[in-house]
């Protein structure tokens, strides 16, 4: 890839909500097709950037109640003038995830997700977790996109706007999948992921290995929007070992985060968990809570 069409990817980045990785997916034909949102109408510009790699971005037919607007982008016509003129149908409800190439069954496993879930009952993105993996990979590490939350009734779009709003931290652009995964063993996603590490590492190194930075980080998920990351290691008893704590969105209560900061040790157990320092307990929270051990 040479300089002038790095320069125009990062601009992607920079003025379009059109991550790198994403950007290099469709470039390179990894991924069929993209959806974006931008806070102001600058379609004319985009495209003139995107024809430089045979690309196309387009509005949906029926234009959206976000004060964003919503694009697709494609190379193909045929997928681009369908995501366009897209409706939800009950009877077909994972085509959207086809046309912009996710894998089958992660469509499928999101499809009974979205059967099971209710309002009281978060969008978790943790449902993907198998629960006889200790050591997960953390190409498939989606906890911490955007895309991940999703709105279901007034509640979780309240927290959703919430989550939006909170300053801009770099982690929120660590993904090497564009989906949640149906599990983080799925091996289709792993085959994208190890793909689109490849084609990253020669133009754009720094910016895979500050995605890898946070995708490797272990992370203690109350919720879909109350989570921390940890410099640190998750030990063969289960229980998380750290140095230091990351706060990556703000939502996490404050005087909780001063608590955890203070000590060293983490344990999970059903329902609550326990805060350590030098192997003695000093706290108890009547949360719950689970590790993410990636590796």
């Amino acid at each position: 890839m040479n300089e002038r069409d790095k320069e125009l990817i990062q601009r992607l980045h920079d003025n379009f909500n059109v991550c790198i990785q994403d950007a290099i997916a469709l470039i390179h034909n990894l991924k069929p097709s993209l959806r974006i949102s931008m806070g102001t109408d600058k379609s004319r510009e985009l495209n003139e950037i995107l024809a430089q790699f045979n690309l196309k971005a387009a509005e949906p037919k029926t234009p959206s109640d976000s004060a964003d607007k919503i694009f697709f982008i494609a190379k193909d016509d045929a997928i681009l003038n369908e995501l366009r003129s897209f409706k939800p149908n009950l009877e077909n409800p994972g085509r959207i995830g086809e046309l912009l190439g996710y894998p089958s069954c992660c469509v499928n496993s999101w499809i009974r997700t979205q059967k099971r879930e209710t309002e009281e009952s978060f969008p978790r993105v943790s449902k993907c977790a198998s629960n006889d993996i200790d050591r997960m990979d953390h190409q498939l590490n989606f906890l911490l996109h955007t895309g991940s939350r999703l709105k279901i009734g007034t509640r979780t779009k309240k927290r959703f706007d919430e989550f939006l709003k909170q300053p801009f931290h770099p982690s929120r652009l660590s993904y090497l999948i564009p989906h949640i995964p149906c599990s983080f063993s799925c091996r289709h996603s792993k085959k994208y992921a190890r793909a689109l590490k490849h084609l990253l590492e020669r133009p754009f190194p720094e910016y895979l290995k500050q995605m890898e930075y946070f995708l490797k980080k272990p992370v203690l998920l109350i919720n879909d929007f109350e989570f921390l990351l940890f410099n640190g290691k998750i030990t063969n008893n289960g229980r998380l070992s750290y140095d230091t704590v990351i706060d990556v969105n703000n939502l996490f209560k404050k005087g909780l985060i001063g608590k955890i900061a203070k000590g060293d040790g983490i344990a999970v157990s059903p329902g609550y968990f326990e805060i350590y320092d030098n192997g003695r307990r000093v706290g108890k929270i009547n949360t719950k809570a689970e590790f993410f051990n990636f590796v």
